[in-house]
């Protein structure tokens, strides 16, 4: 009986053998050898939507999908061949970040086929980026960018200010906003002006603050340090960053915007070495991308990939599907 026993369970072990080893699993793509699964395909598919590289067509979107993969299996493998690493910060932080943006997209990525697994190991290639840019063109990098072009570029697309700000609306004992009166705007943009006069001679902004505020006419506010702004700052109205940069550095300025008016100096946004180390990384960021770029590039040159027609077309058709109807 043991005897009988022992021989049906070798066949069950040949026959499980037989079967696993005659199905054989497919990917749409593989790139070098390395086969890529459905969800990183779908994902980067998905990507071909919103990228402005993406194409307009499906075979512009299948394309741009198998470079993404390509490029993401270069930069995976260059990142080993490197023996770069994560620093436990650093990994923290993408982890972190993967788990907020996967609980906000869960829904959608699973109706795509999309895992976390793949979602967060996404992520982290693109973490990889980030550490291969500083490997290269940071300080001590192989191919480090200067400071000189970086503080060129911050010198090109920051302004440096400081500023008061007054509300050109009152409200009324019920809290409900009201507006001045023609006299009432007239004599605050008098004094302001008269106040942009004074700093232009000499007096320091911090100064005029109480000037302006004492009037008790309307609230006022003012910025306590020197503020550094981008083109599109969105704690600003639109077109603040182009009228402040028209100032001539030294130099103070009154603009209108809806309903606030602004007395602002424009400061050298290079004079305080304190305001650059601020914001260095993202001035190299900038000037990186495209030197980053074309190396990245270069790597995935010397990547092929194979693409498995029928597969491609099945998750081609899921992602469709799924985008017109989410």
């Amino acid at each position: 009986m043991k005897k009988i026993i022992a021989a049906l369970a070798f066949f069950l072990v040949l026959f499980s053998l037989v079967s696993c080893g005659g199905k054989k699993t497919e990917y749409p793509l593989s790139v070098n050898g390395t086969p890529i699964n459905g969800e990183i395909f779908t994902y980067y598919l998905d990507r071909a939507y919103s990228d402005a590289e993406g194409g307009a067509t499906r075979a512009e979107r299948v394309t741009y999908a198998t470079n993404m993969c390509i490029r993401y299996v270069a930069l995976n493998s260059t990142f080993a061949q490197r023996g770069l690493s994560l620093s436990p910060a650093e990994n923290l932080k993408c982890s972190n970040e993967a788990n907020a943006l996967w609980e906000m997209y869960r829904e959608y990525y699973e109706a795509l086929g999309v895992s976390k697994e793949t979602f967060v190991k996404i992520r982290l290639s693109e973490a990889f980026r980030e550490t291969l840019r500083l490997t290269l063109f940071d300080e001590g990098g192989s191919s480090p960018i200067p400071d000189s072009e970086l503080k060129a570029y911050f010198d090109e697309n920051y302004v440096a200010v400081k500023l008061i700000r007054g509300y050109l609306f009152t409200t009324d004992v019920y809290g409900n906003e009201k507006e001045y009166t023609d006299d009432e705007l007239k004599r605050i943009k008098e004094r302001y002006d008269l106040a942009c006069e004074q700093v232009n001679k000499g007096t320091a902004i911090d100064l005029m603050y109480s000037v302006l505020a004492g009037s008790g006419e309307q609230d006022v506010s003012e910025s306590l340090k020197t503020e550094v702004i981008t083109d599109g700052s969105s704690y600003y109205p639109k077109g603040f960053y182009d009228s402040v940069r028209a100032v001539e550095k030294g130099k103070a300025a009154v603009f209108v915007f809806d309903d606030y008016i602004y007395l602002v100096y424009r400061a050298d946004v290079l004079a305080d070495e304190a305001l650059f180390k601020n914001h260095r990384s993202e001035c190299l960021n900038a000037v990186s991308e495209k030197p980053l770029s074309d190396e990245i590039d270069l790597m995935c040159n010397a990547y092929t990939s194979v693409r498995n027609t029928t597969l491609v077309e099945k998750y081609c058709e899921k992602t469709d599907k799924v985008i017109r109807n989410p």
